[in-house]
């Protein structure tokens, strides 16, 4: 009988999920092997958090954690930001291309991050 006691507590230990990572993922048409920049957007200071290249299909994908929901700028080696704003447990994905990356582009699964997209358009 013990050992069914802890086959249910290995099972509801792994069951549990980090309920504060998040995943930011998506396509930038013709970026091709170029490199993708995630940033903490803070009130007076702007992070570094995590660099990636993005791969032959325009593809790049980040993996983070966050208590609560922070703003982020993707961003390319130009001056072109997008910018987003993640919650724990989201799973964002982007799609844009080169030419207009940070002006036209859609997001799914962050409302803040669609909201955000709102504010900034003209």
């Amino acid at each position: 009988m013990k050992r069914y006691h802890w086959l249910v507590f290995i099972l509801l230990l792994s069951s549990c999920s980090d309920s504060s990572k998040f995943r930011i993922e998506g396509v930038v048409d013709r970026a091709n092997q170029k490199k993708m920049y995630l940033d903490e957007q803070g009130v007076e200071t702007i992070l570094p958090v995590d660099s990636v290249k993005i791969n032959n299909w325009g593809s790049f994908r980040f993996k983070g954690k966050c208590d609560y929901p922070k703003f982020y700028n993707l961003h390319l080696k130009d001056n072109r930001i997008l910018p987003l704003l993640v919650a724990p447990g989201e799973k964002v994905h982007i799609k844009t291309n080169l030419e207009t990356f940070g002006r036209n582009y859609t997001v799914d699964g962050s409302e803040g991050s669609a909201q955000v997209k709102l504010l900034n358009e003209p």
